[in-house]
């Protein structure tokens, strides 16, 4: 390229060449909002009820060229997720299967998911694809789940005296909360002695 340069008051002109290259932005990295972090989340199996989306992040790009960011997510270590896991664009998620359940296998599974981010149009000189351990998810049995529930009564059955032919006695019952509300509970009545009633 040629600048050319006029002087009208001494009606002198210079020309300046130099060279210019047009190219398109490349971008040196993609960014993770919260660098080091691995999110945790835990799916009980078989109660459709539970949280089921893992919502993914979203990045940066340096500088900011303005590519389109697509993601996908896959297993550490394998090529594609679990088959329980399926990715939804609307919004982006993780979303873990309703229709799963228990199998003959009653321990803790653990998967530690990747997310991958896909630059549409990048060139080749420049980044085009990043992916980062993120997300960690726990399947659990509701049994596995259950067994560190803690159990607290919160309002008791206080001492009474029933009169024998004095009718039926007023209803009652125990309240009580729990720490996993999902968790079954199941009351029983008993003598002290455990021997149950006649």
């Amino acid at each position: 390229m040629t600048i050319e340069v006029t002087l009208t008051q001494y009606s002198k002109t210079r020309q300046v060449t130099f060279q210019a290259t047009v190219t398109k932005c490349e971008v040196v990295s993609i960014n993770d909002p919260d660098p080091g972090s691995v999110a945790s989340y835990f799916y009980v199996i078989g109660e459709t009820a539970f949280t089921q989306a893992i919502p993914l992040k979203t990045y940066t790009q340096t500088p900011a060229c303005g590519y389109t960011m697509t993601y996908a997510g896959k297993e550490q270590g394998q090529s594609g997720l679990p088959a329980f896991i399926e990715f939804q664009t609307s919004p982006q998620q993780l979303h873990v299967e309703s229709t799963l359940s228990t199998d003959a296998n009653d321990s803790v599974q653990v998967y530690d998911l990747v997310q991958i981010v896909t630059l549409a149009d990048a060139p080749a000189a420049g980044l085009q694809t990043f992916d980062d351990l993120e997300y960690q998810l726990t399947l659990y049995t509701l049994a596995e789940y259950c067994k560190d529930d803690e159990l607290t009564m919160t309002d008791p059955i206080v001492d009474f005296t029933y009169y024998i032919g004095s009718g039926p006695s007023p209803a009652k019952q125990a309240t009580f909360t729990h720490t996993k509300t999902i968790c079954p509970i199941t009351l029983t009545l008993s003598e002290q002695d455990n021997t149950g009633f006649d």
